[in-house]
């Protein structure tokens, strides 16, 4: 198995025989402790948008909530402001919870305070989902937004990165086990409503759809806590486990972990 040195740690691919074939193996770069991955996922962004900007003039990103994006977003504002012409950026949202933009649970709120303004990013470049508004009616207001961007072969937009993270019970976005309309998403919408089993319930989210047309998908998981679900999206696909079902078709998802989330991958 090769084996390249990253930030903090070393990059792993996980071995064939652990998915289902035909489909290609999700890329796995391990690394020490948590700052390594948000150091490792700030490099990682500060280097997609910038050739995104050079190759067409704009880099489309959906940002994921959460304590290591979190990180990650301090680190691209503190230490990546000359790398990247932030002028061309656009900043969307992978999911956010049904509450005013300025509430602390806010997903917006959190990437407002760490990145945009310390960036002193346009307004024009900011498309926040709108949590205070009915759900049903905020989902079809921002798939709207969506029609900027590119369309894939299956007809959903395309991100240049769209950043995920992974809960205790295997959700990623705000696609929750158990939540089979969200899922199966029949009418193949673009953006959707979702429903938490805890905490702020009333969600809204990217459908898988759209999330699987990205050019690229980065996942961030720390801790032991997220040891077990790791090991359950890497190694089969099922809707219990929504993560797994991230598989992007323009080129495999990739996971920034660090030793901890990764220890159950060495279990027999």
């Amino acid at each position: 198995m090769p084996v390249k040195l990253g930030i903090g740690g070393h990059r792993l691919q996980i071995p064939p025989a652990m998915v289902s074939p035909p489909e290609p193996s999700p890329v796995v770069h391990v690394f020490r402790s948590p700052k390594d991955v948000e150091d490792e996922v700030a490099q990682r962004f500060a280097v997609l948008a910038q050739a995104a900007i050079n190759a067409k003039g704009r880099f489309n990103v959906a940002l994921a909530g959460g304590s290591t994006p979190k990180g990650a977003y301090a680190r691209l504002a503190r230490e990546f402001q000359d790398w990247v012409d932030w002028s061309r950026v656009h900043f969307y949202w992978g999911d956010e919870r049904c509450v005013p933009a300025a509430d602390p649970q806010s997903n917006y709120a959190m990437a407002k305070r760490e990145l945009l303004d310390p960036l002193g990013i346009a307004a024009d470049q900011v498309h926040e989902m709108d949590g205070a508004a009915a759900p049903e009616s905020a989902a079809r207001r921002y798939a709207e937004q969506l029609r900027d961007l590119p369309l894939s072969a299956t007809e959903y937009p395309v991100f240049d990165l769209v950043l995920l993270g992974l809960g205790k019970d295997g959700h990623t976005a705000s696609l929750f086990p158990g939540d089979l309309a969200t899922l199966e998403n029949p009418e193949r919408r673009w953006v959707l409503t979702g429903r938490s089993p805890e905490g702020t319930r009333e969600r809204l989210t990217l459908a898988l759809g759209t999330i699987n047309a990205s050019s690229h998908v980065v996942f961030m998981a720390v801790g032991m806590e997220k040891a077990g679900p790791l090991r359950s999206a890497l190694t089969g696909r099922t809707l219990d486990v929504p993560a797994s079902l991230v598989r992007p078709s323009a080129r495999v998802a990739e996971w920034s972990v660090d030793e901890a989330a990764y220890s159950a991958m060495n279990e027999r």
